[in-house]
């Protein structure tokens, strides 16, 4: 799928606009830099933006995890690694994913139906991943993402998460 596929793909207001902005931030770049970024292009939604910082070959730490966030993780992830909330079973293809946005580079989209505490009631949420570029005074790799609550009936069944597709050409 290429980038301008995802706006007949995201759903979220908040992932809508993150897609347009890091268009706008990136200019004629392949891809923008993290200095470029300019949050008040996003500001209504900071509170679902994350940014991961790629580490050594086994750490993926939240840099940025905006207070919304806290109830989907379950935790607040600022500072931590992602390792530290994915099954042990899942991390090797969690790792490969978020390394691969900056390596290849593509962004993701990702859907998940996730049980809330009430009995019976789920919420869906969609995920826009989108990779930043290397300024060269931090030499640090990023992906900045937006999370967005999605009406329950934009997916099946409850505990289910489907991948809905990758950016793979910008």
């Amino acid at each position: 799928m290429l980038l301008q596929d995802l706006d007949g793909l995201v759903q979220g207001a908040g992932t809508l606009r993150l897609v347009h902005a890091w268009r706008r931030w990136r200019g004629d770049r392949a891809l923008p830099l993290k200095s470029l970024m300019d949050l008040r292009d996003v500001r209504d939604f900071l509170p679902w933006l994350g940014l991961f910082e790629l580490g050594d070959t086994d750490t993926i730490r939240a840099r940025l995890a905006g207070t919304a966030l806290r109830g989907i993780y379950g935790a607040d992830m600022t500072g931590r690694n992602l390792k530290e909330i994915t099954c042990r079973e899942h991390w090797p293809l969690r790792n490969t994913r978020c390394r691969s946005m900056i390596t290849k580079p593509c962004g993701g989209l990702y859907i998940c139906v996730k049980p809330l505490a009430e009995e019976g009631s789920c919420a869906v949420y969609e995920t826009v991943s989108l990779p930043l570029d290397v300024d060269a005074a931090v030499g640090v790799r990023h992906v900045l993402y937006c999370i967005a609550r999605l009406p329950d009936a934009a997916v099946g069944a409850p505990g289910r998460s489907r991948r809905a597709g990758g950016a793979g050409r910008f």
